[in-house]
């Protein structure tokens, strides 16, 4: 079951400015969280240990590694800059 997840701690949408759109996060399967904005895949981002590493492509297995951040948010903007 898909469940949706918040950006940030306080459950609003991460967003650094006024411009950037919102993306949406969804946690796949435990541990990995599908980032999308409307109906496109950005990539996702997968939960090792403490660590979060942020995967940029719309496939998960060819995704391309992108960063690694003991942040969730830090790691979904990663993936949201590509």
């Amino acid at each position: 079951m898909e469940q949706t997840i918040p950006t940030t701690r306080s459950g609003a949408v991460l967003s650094a400015s006024a411009t950037r759109s919102e993306c949406e996060v969804t946690e796949v399967v435990d541990g990995l969280h599908h980032v999308r904005r409307e109906t496109t895949t950005l990539g996702f981002v997968l939960r090792v240990g403490r660590v979060y590493v942020a995967l940029c492509g719309p496939v998960y297995n060819t995704a391309i590694e992108v960063g690694q951040t003991l942040d969730f948010d830090e790691a979904v903007g990663f993936v949201e800059r590509g």
